[in-house]
């Protein structure tokens, strides 16, 4: 409401500033920390729950987004040759074409590794890392979905099952 008052000010639509007196309200500038130590603990431990090819990838997922920081259009950019174990870094292709190298914890290195062997058995010839069942390039919606899955107080609760395909 104030800058629409300043704004018939400045353009001499009214005389004077019915607002000018009025304290807005504060807020409070606290930052939220969205899942606290044992919150992840717990998700990781749902997420070393499977073997199979969609639950590896899944916790792939959860865990390089996590290890990382990386965005998730930089995650489902990601093709099978900007994986190096032997240098132990990701290359990442993000906003404008700039790339930048992310180094691979040892923590997650087996995880890849037993991830490379399930989707070299999947069909598909897609260079993409990450791939759906049908052996095309994940999508965002997709990592969207398998994120707020594990970290959504049913999954916490209980494991449900879910399809993704």
């Amino acid at each position: 409401m104030k800058s629409y008052y300043n704004y018939l000010l400045k353009s001499k639509q009214i005389d004077s500033h019915p607002m000018a007196t009025h304290k807005s309200l504060k807020t409070s500038k606290r930052v939220n920390v969205p899942f606290n130590m044992d919150e992840m603990k717990e998700v990781m431990e749902l997420l070393a729950s499977g073997d199979d090819f969609i639950s590896l990838r899944n916790r792939l997922i959860v865990e390089i987004l996590y290890t990382t920081g990386m965005r998730r259009a930089e995650l489902i950019g990601l093709n099978d040759s900007d994986i190096d174990l032997s240098a132990g870094v990701y290359k990442v292709t993000g906003k404008r074409n700039k790339q930048r190298y992310i180094p691979i914890l040892n923590s997650v290195v087996p995880t890849i590794q037993r991830y490379r062997d399930l989707k070299a058995r999947a069909q598909g010839t897609e260079p993409a890392f990450f791939n759906t069942e049908a052996g095309k390039r994940l999508y965002p919606t997709l990592v969207y979905r398998i994120v707020n899955d594990y970290f959504s107080k049913g999954v916490q609760q209980g494991q449900k099952e879910s399809s993704y395909y």
